[in-house]
């Protein structure tokens, strides 16, 4: 953005942290947000680890300094889909590095155009949350509630050499799941279910594995084995 003063317009970039700084005493905000941070970085590489150290311990300096919370928005790296989780964003790891949280936002694959899965990627402030779910209908923002996967499979090379499939697998098995009566299915007529929708044996039992599903003996004395999910 543009901020004007003594009489002058400037093109702000992170060389220019005293503009910001000006601006933050002047309006005390609660948040602040950079978006996306790669147009901001003014004369320093992104990719280079001392350059990007430098504006981030400024803005993490100016978080502190003025109790505010500084939100930047990362594009992703496109070669990142078997990566881990921190390295999927552009430019340097010190990026993420700086932060105390690191938040992750995916299209959900089962539906696409109304539908987000958010998860953490980095949290050295407490134990990471659950991964939630939400959606953007006409312009409605709205919670869908929380998701067991957690945020390596979400983000990261968990996910192996076909992500999406992977996490379309998992949250199609949790949604069925969940909608079963006591959260629990027989297995043979839910892989029959999930083949119907192209999943695989193997996917779905990646994805039992992410989710933390049970496996247990029928109570009736039979052969069936049954798949719960666990409480959260």
């Amino acid at each position: 953005g543009e901020l004007g003063f003594d009489g002058q317009t400037y093109n702000f970039t992170l060389d220019h942290i005293e503009m910001l700084a000006a601006a933050i005493e002047q309006l005390m905000p609660a948040l602040v947000i950079v978006d996306p941070i790669q147009a901001y970085m003014g004369k320093g590489n992104m990719n280079y680890a001392n350059q990007t150290r430098e504006r981030m311990e400024k803005l993490s300096a100016l978080s502190m300094a003025y109790h505010c919370a500084i939100l930047c928005v990362r594009h992703l790296a496109k070669s990142g889909d078997a990566l881990k989780a921190i390295y999927r964003g552009v430019g340097s790891v010190d990026m993420i590095g700086a932060a105390r949280l690191g938040l992750f936002i995916e299209t959900h694959p089962l539906y696409p155009k109304t539908t987000r899965v958010f998860t953490q990627n980095k949290s050295n402030i407490g134990p990471h949350g659950l991964t939630q779910l939400f959606s953007v209908r006409d312009g409605v923002f709205g919670w869908l509630g929380p998701s067991r996967i957690d945020g390596e499979s979400v983000a990261g090379g968990a996910r192996g050499p076909d992500p999406m499939v992977f996490l379309g697998a998992a949250l199609w098995l949790e949604e069925c799941m969940l909608a079963a009566e006591s959260h629990a299915w027989d297995i043979e007529k839910l892989l029959a279910a999930g083949a119907e929708h192209g999943f695989n044996k193997v996917m779905l039992y990646k994805a039992k594995k992410a989710l933390g599903i049970i496996s247990t003996d029928a109570e009736d004395g039979t052969a069936k084995k049954f798949w719960t999910l666990p409480t959260i």
